[in-house]
């Protein structure tokens, strides 16, 4: 069944209420000396650095790269463990900004070492077992003292997740026999549930992986052919991806313990959406949607009682200055939601753009299943919370399950959330 987003929903132009606050802000972050770009790939949980790398070849697409972090207005280069190393990428930021991890090595030689970097140390070397060829960190705890990724193993070639933990070091992420392609894409603020996938029995499927419980299966998407999982909030209690369909396509979804693998609201107007980060507090989902009739990406946003918006005309619409920026896709947000940094293009070349005091609009109280769209299903899930007695069903607020509730809940439906 095919899902109606909000604006679809609502009659007329959307239109919400906010405090008056100050506008959002934008800051190019700028590029290193002697590169043709930047691409964002991480920013820390207090919105106040930002990780990537920058091409060292004008080609658009070129590999080469730098890896830098930026902070308070200026980008440093992070440099490389070796001198003859040719490719530098960071890609996780401790949720402080403290600590960044990467890796290094030589790109057509598949060949990469992780590191740790701060500041005031530089890089350090995380050596990984003598049974990995390589290692690839993807994602950081908030304290920097835990971070997972990808390590090639040595001989089969075959990529598995691990967890780096202080004192033992490298710990392997078992999966079921014959996983392939494994990978770990976030961890939760305090290092101790992981989120990732891989391909077994078949498909590519999506876990979620804790100390105590292992590894535990998020549930397929009903008719999809496989799912990836790109994203999770502090505690991995809202994970979002992408479903792989029968048509070739994407789907973009959401997954909570509660109510399991959906897909998130879409509006009409955008084609193949993508799912690609949630803040901290599972607030705000970034992605990248196809505008129709055209091969351009276009950077989107799910937003508590808005739903699914293309990001630039909204952040414009609230103050933001994005004159001459094409933003291409969301890099990663804050904890709150309230910061983020988008990659996109600027005067003919790759950049990064850091948007800050972004005003989030109050979670839509119909919205139970937590798609960020109005739709029947959220009666469904109304019915399910009644059912089981859930406080979130005692819609006129009277400590009892009645039919009141049904319509209180019923009418606040109608209104929507405009």
């Amino acid at each position: 069944m095919n899902r109606i987003g909000l604006a679809a929903l609502a009659a007329g132009s959307l239109s919400f209420a906010l405090p008056a606050i100050a506008q959002p802000t934008a800051t190019d972050l700028g590029v290193l000396p002697g590169t043709f770009g930047a691409t964002a790939s991480g920013l820390s949980a207090n919105g106040r650095v930002v990780v990537g790398f920058c091409p060292t070849q004008p080609s658009p697409t070129a590999s080469f790269r730098r890896g830098f972090v930026w902070s308070d207005g200026e980008m440093s280069d992070v440099g490389r463990l070796a001198p003859w190393h040719d490719f530098t990428g960071v890609t996780a930021i401790s949720g402080d900004g403290f600590f960044a991890f990467g890796h290094s090595g030589l790109l057509y030689d598949g060949y990469f070492l992780s590191f740790h970097w701060t500041q005031s140390a530089g890089m350090q070397t995380l050596s990984p077992p003598i049974r990995y060829l390589n290692a690839i960190a993807s994602t950081v705890s908030d304290d920097g003292r835990f971070f997972a990724g990808s390590a090639r193993v040595r001989g089969s070639g075959e990529w598995e997740p691990f967890r780096w933990v202080p004192v033992t070091g490298f710990e392997a992420i078992e999966l079921p026999p014959g996983t392939l392609e494994a990978s770990v894409s976030d961890m939760s603020a305090d290092g101790s549930v992981l989120v990732g996938g891989g391909y077994w029995s078949d498909r590519r499927r999506g876990f979620r992986w804790t100390q105590d419980g292992g590894h535990e299966e998020i549930g397929q998407l009903q008719g999809a052919l496989g799912l990836e999982l790109t994203s999770a909030d502090d505690a991995c209690d809202v994970i979002v991806g992408n479903a792989y369909l029968a048509s070739g396509g994407r789907e973009p979804i959401i997954w909570t313990p509660r109510l399991g693998t959906r897909p998130l609201g879409v509006p009409p107007g955008f084609d193949e959406p993508r799912a690609e980060v949630v803040s901290g507090n599972g607030s705000v989902i970034g992605g990248s949607a196809l505008i129709p009739a055209s091969s351009t990406r276009t950077a989107v946003l799910w937003l508590p009682s808005v739903g699914m918006v293309e990001a630039k005309p909204y952040l414009e619409g609230l103050g933001a200055d994005l004159s001459g920026w094409e933003l291409l896709a969301i890099g990663d947000l804050s904890r709150d939601g309230t910061t983020l940094v988008a990659n996109g293009m600027k005067d003919g070349q790759k950049r990064s753009v850091l948007i800050r005091d972004i005003p989030i609009p109050p979670r839509c109280s119909v919205d139970l299943d937590g798609d960020f769209a109005v739709t029947v299903f959220d009666f469904l899930a109304f019915q399910n919370l009644f059912d089981a007695g859930d406080p979130a069903a005692d819609f006129d607020g009277d400590g009892e399950f009645t039919i009141f509730d049904f319509l209180a809940f019923s009418n606040a439906f109608d209104l929507g959330c405009s």
